[in-house]
Formats: C-alpha cells, structure tokens, sequence
C-alpha cells in the first residue's frame, strides 16, 4: 500500500506545525528542573537533532502543497519554536537554550525548507 502523495505532503506539514507546538505546551506545563534535564539531554544529542531538523525541512521544503501555504507553515514553525525556547529560558534560567535553537533548530530548518522551495520552484517550472 503506498500513501498519496498529498496525503504525505499534509502529513508532514501536521508534522510541521504540531511539533513546536506541543514543544511550547511542554515548556508552559513541565516543571523547571525537568526542562533543565530536556536542555541537558538536547545538548547531548544535537548532531541528531541538527540531522533531523535539516531533512524535515528539506522534505517539507518540496511537498506539492501551494508556496504560500508552506510559507505560512513554516513562518509558524518559526514562532511557535522561539516561543517554546523564549518559555525554556524563562523558566529555567538557562542561557543555553535561545542560542542552542537558533543554531540545531530554526536556522537549519529554514535554511534547508527555503533552499528545497526555491529547487521544487524550479523543477516545476521547467516541466
């Protein structure tokens, strides 16, 4: 059984909008001294969290869903995970964790989901 591929595209952007949301609910509901553990075991695991940030972006990057509807996605994606690492850093106290999202999560994921529009853009045009 293979999966549509608009099934897969809305998939992947549930996937997009769900994580950092549900990132920003654990951040508001856990307490203190288990997000200091979460931004120790981050630290830990930043190469795999760099990797899976850099292919989910890709991937999203060249789903056939319209342009403006990724963008928005991602543009929400963007708020919804700096709201998440704003929350860790309030309640923690953690230095750590704005620079640490910047750098393995937002930039990366951006970067690869813009880079991935721009090549589907062109793939498409000159079909």
């Amino acid at each position: 059984a293979r999966a549509s591929p608009r099934f897969v595209a809305s998939a992947t952007m549930m996937i997009v909008v769900c994580g950092p949301t549900l990132r920003l609910i654990q951040a508001l509901v856990c307490s203190p001294a288990e997000l200091a553990r979460d931004v120790d075991s981050l630290a830990e695991g930043r190469l795999g969290f760099l990797t899976v940030c850099v292919a989910g972006g890709a991937t999203f990057g060249v789903q056939p869903l319209p342009t403006t509807r990724k963008l928005l996605a991602a543009g929400y994606f963007a708020c919804a995970a700096t709201c998440g690492a704003v929350v860790f850093r309030v309640r923690t106290g953690d230095e750590r964790m704005p620079s640490f999202h910047l750098l393995h999560v937002l930039a990366p994921f951006l970067a690869c989901f813009l880079a991935a529009q721009q090549a589907a853009t062109v793939l498409q045009s000159r079909d």
